[in-house]
């Protein structure tokens, strides 16, 4: 039971309020935004460790980074679905995470560290949810192109990104990373004023807006996801860790990350035709399954050369969860509350999923070790998807009969 509109290729017909040509601006967003990310992300777990941190710390900041999510994308949703300008929201939440990630390279100590990433973890996550709502619907508006086609430049710097850091950090400094980052966000501010804006929605309170959105088979589908997005923490978090200690170099652990990335991109970039095809809740079990295979595959990787093949899988498994989730919610929730929908998938899957997989995660390694890691999360994959076939699928199946 695939919705057009909510595969995110739509053929609406109406006439926009603003000129369709504003869209290559939220492309433009999404490629510097997630650039800033891929020069940041995998070398922070790096960075924390040459702080002297020892691995349970790091596993409690990563998980604390985004745990700060849970509670912040409620205030975030709500906020979204009434503020008269989410361009502006979203301009002064840029400029809160690059100085917070400012302030992150001049602390050592780890309370202060702690401190630190508490604030750049509440203000990070309403960034990605403000994107996608005002993508979505503004491909629903236009009519001119699809959330993957624009969501797809994200990939693309992201990968861009991961393939230039390493032989950066080695040309310069290692903690030229904060530096890389803080300047694409703020080349990701200067999009915003270019950004259409939302259309006028009913307003409601935090209770009213929760309410309407927390109902099934919406809240099966954040269970099952819950479960993938441990498992996805915990996997992300240790993987640059994971392969330094197989004996990868900096460069290598980038190019792990670029290829990831690239084989993400033709993925998303065809997530309406997926969508269309298969429907999104058939995409969203694929997904499922294949972070299980290709976390399964970590382990039996006899050299830092394999375990970086590996991640041709990463296209398929997230460039899958991120079209059939997004395709799912929109077609699950009305427009009016879908800004609050977001924040709280947004919550479930990278705060709480982050809270639990980073924190047991970093735990678990101190442990058992980071090979390990990789034994225990394809694990949680299958009992996700068990959950989202038994649940989501199911009810699903038998609205079509």
């Amino acid at each position: 039971m695939s919705n057009p509109s909510l595969t995110l290729s739509t053929t609406c017909q109406c006439e926009p309020a603003t000129p369709p040509a504003r869209l290559w601006s939220l492309g433009a967003a999404y490629f510097f935004y997630f650039m800033a990310l891929g020069a940041i992300f995998p070398f922070l777990p790096l960075y924390y460790a040459r702080l002297g941190l020892n691995d349970e710390q790091i596993g409690l900041l990563a998980a604390v980074v985004t745990a700060v999510s849970v509670p912040m994308s409620l205030v975030w949703g709500t906020l979204a679905d009434n503020v008269s300008s989410e361009r502006r929201l979203l301009q002064a939440i840029l400029l809160g995470v690059a100085l917070a990630l400012f302030a992150l390279s001049r602390v050592d100590s780890f309370a202060l560290v702690f401190v630190v990433v508490i604030v750049y973890g509440a203000l990070n996550s309403a960034t990605v949810p403000l994107l996608d709502g005002l993508t979505i619907e503004s491909v629903r508006a236009y009519g001119r192109s699809s959330f993957g086609e624009i969501r797809v430049w994200g990939s693309i710097g992201w990968t861009l990104a991961t393939l230039l850091t390493g032989k950066i950090l080695e040309w310069t400094f290692f903690e030229m990373f904060f530096w890389l980052g803080i300047g694409l966000l703020v080349m990701t501010f200067f999009t915003t004023p270019f950004h259409p804006e939302r259309g006028q929605r009913a307003k409601a309170s935090l209770r009213e807006g929760v309410r309407d959105v927390l109902k099934p088979p919406f809240t099966f589908m954040l269970a099952a996801l819950l479960l993938l997005g441990i498992a996805m923490s915990a996997a992300n978090n240790f993987y640059s860790l994971f392969l330094n200690r197989m004996g990868a170099s900096e460069t290598l652990v980038g190019v792990a990350w670029a290829i990831g990335s690239l084989s993400e991109i033709p993925v998303v970039f065809y997530a309406s035709r997926l969508t269309q095809r298969f429907g999104s809740a058939r995409i969203l079990q694929v997904a499922f399954l294949v972070f299980a295979l290709r976390w399964f595959l970590y382990v039996v990787s006899p050299s830092p050369g394999w375990a970086v093949a590996v991640q041709v899988l990463h296209g398929l498994s997230f460039g899958t969860f991120l079209v059939g989730s997004m395709g799912l919610l929109a077609e699950l929730i009305p427009s009016e509350r879908r800004a609050t929908a977001q924040f709280l998938f947004m919550g479930t899957v990278y705060g709480l999923g982050s809270l639990f997989g980073a924190t047991s995660g970093g735990m678990f390694v101190e442990r058992f070790g980071v090979r390990a890691l990789y034994m225990v999360t394809p694990l949680l994959a299958l009992a996700g998807w068990g959950v989202f076939v038994a649940t989501v699928q199911r009810r699903l199946q038998q609205k079509t009969v």
